[in-house]
C-alpha cells in the first residue's frame, strides 16, 4: 500500500499537481471554492491561478489588502480573504499555483486573434507592445503576470479597470489609457482560452 501511494505521490508531481504540503488545508480549501483545483478555474469572473508566476501572486496578494488600489470586484472577492492569510502563508500559496500546469493555449488563428497577436507583439500608437513585460507568448516574466490562456471575460475586465483606473497599478494604468474597446477585443481574442 505504501509503494502505490508513493507512486501516485509521484505520478501526480509528474504531471504538475505539485503537493500543497506548506498551504494551509483551510487557505487552500479557501482558495480553490473561487479558483478551482489547482488553481484552473471554470468561473469566466474568477482567474486562472494554475502557472501564474509567483512574484505576480505574492505581490497580489499583498496588495488586495489595500482596498483603494482594487477594482470593485477585487475588494468584493479577495479583501477579507487576504488580509486573513499570513505573511508567512503567501510565499507558499504563490510556489503552489505557479508549479501547477497552466491551461494550455486557446489556439484561435481567427482576424481578431491575428490582430491581437500583432498588437500583443509590436503594439500600437501610444500603447507599448505586450510582450515587452509580459513574455513573447503571454506566459508573464519576473515583473509582469502571465495573460495566457486567461478567461477573456476577465481579462476585458482588468483591462477596461486599468484604462479607467478603476484599478490602480502606475504602469498599466498609463499603458493602458490610450487602448480602445476594439483593441482590448484583439487581444483577448488572442491571449484567451474559453
Amino acid at each position: 500500500m505504501k509503494r502505490f501511494a508513493l507512486a501516485v505521490a509521484a505520478l501526480a508531481a509528474s504531471a504538475g499537481f505539485a503537493a500543497a504540503q506548506d498551504v494551509p488545508p483551510k487557505v487552500q480549501a479557501q482558495c480553490q471554492s473561487c479558483h478551482g483545483p489547482g488553481g484552473d478555474s471554470r468561473d469566466a469572473h474568477t482567474p486562472r491561478l494554475n502557472g501564474q508566476t509567483a512574484n505576480y501572486l505574492q505581490s497580489r496578494l499583498k496588495s488586495f489588502r489595500d482596498p483603494t488600489r482594487q477594482s470593485i470586484a477585487a475588494i468584493h472577492a479577495m479583501w477579507d480573504i487576504s488580509s486573513h492569510v499570513g505573511d508567512e502563508d503567501i510565499p507558499a500559496i504563490a510556489q503552489y499555483y505557479a508549479r501547477q500546469t497552466p491551461a494550455p493555449p486557446s489556439g484561435k488563428n481567427s482576424a481578431l486573434a491575428k490582430q491581437g497577436a500583432r498588437l500583443y507583439a509590436l503594439g500600437a500608437k501610444g500603447i507599448p507592445a505586450c510582450a515587452s513585460c509580459h513574455g513573447a507568448h503571454g506566459e508573464g516574466t519576473t515583473i509582469a503576470p502571465r495573460l495566457a490562456a486567461q478567461h477573456g471575460l476577465y481579462l476585458d475586465y482588468q483591462i477596461t479597470a486599468f484604462t479607467v483606473t478603476m484599478r490602480a497599478q502606475g504602469t498599466m494604468n498609463h499603458t493602458a489609457l490610450d487602448i480602445t474597446q476594439p483593441q482590448i477585443d484583439a487581444l483577448v481574442a488572442y491571449l484567451a482560452k474559453d
